[in-house]
């Protein structure tokens, strides 16, 4: 916690003028290590982009200013909602071969190879959610899903095999 500060009618000029100076010092001392920590990130931020095959993020540096300005709203286009002619459900169940155990991220990769359209961000937990609640899926292990030979169904309802409760007037 800061000391109070003395009253500034009690203080010598020259104590004031020592005072900014130090303090002006200070502060480009505190500019040029934000400068060299702002390369190293910088340098990080290539090497891990690297890491994943991936473009580089380039990352400008804020700009020196005082006060720190409000960032202007752009208006974001969203994309479009893809539009596609089987449901995920149905596209991870002609995708993965019964038998088979996939992650969510593999099925992912496998609806988006057989031409599923998508533009979420989080693609692999959208499919995570479906293999969950799918039928045709069953959890082996975390992360793990095994497809079922035959989604386990009801027995269709014949029309013979209905009752019917009599009319009461």
């Amino acid at each position: 916690m800061p000391s109070p500060s003395p009253d500034l009618s009690t203080v010598s000029v020259l104590a004031l003028q020592h005072e900014l100076k130090r303090r002006t010092a200070g502060l480009q001392q505190f500019k040029a290590s934000r400068a060299s920590l702002a390369r190293q990130l910088a340098a990080l931020d290539t090497e891990i982009a690297a890491l994943e095959g991936a473009r580089p993020a380039v990352r400008a540096p804020r700009p020196a200013t005082a006060a720190v300005q409000p960032r202007k709203r752009r208006s974001s286009r969203r994309a479009r909602r893809a539009r596609n002619e089987l449901s995920l459900n149905d596209t991870l169940v002609q995708t993965v071969e019964p038998g088979a155990r996939v992650t969510p991220t593999e099925a992912a990769a496998l609806v988006v190879r057989n031409g599923y359209a998508t533009s979420s961000a989080k693609f692999s937990m959208v499919v995570a959610n479906a293999l969950r609640r799918h039928p045709g899926f069953r959890r082996i292990e975390r992360g793990m899903y095994e497809r079922v030979a035959a989604p386990p169904s009801a027995p269709p309802v014949s029309a013979s095999s209905e009752v019917s409760t009599p009319a009461t007037t």
